[in-house]
């Protein structure tokens, strides 16, 4: 697993995959930005199981 940084050739080689419906990111929670402390919190305990997304609009 990648943790940071920017990786080009991985943008790359994924953003087709994602665009064509091949691969599709597992999403646990939708969160408004006034609740992202919650879903930080809850990332924090490590139970999270995909990905948490905080929407700024």
């Amino acid at each position: 697993m990648v943790h940071g940084g920017y990786y080009p050739q991985a943008l790359a080689e994924i953003t087709p995959l994602l665009e064509s419906g091949s691969v599709k990111p597992v999403v646990s929670g939708l969160y408004p930005l006034e609740k992202a402390r919650d879903a930080l919190a809850l990332n924090k305990t490590g139970h999270v199981r995909g990905k948490l997304v905080i929407q700024v609009r």
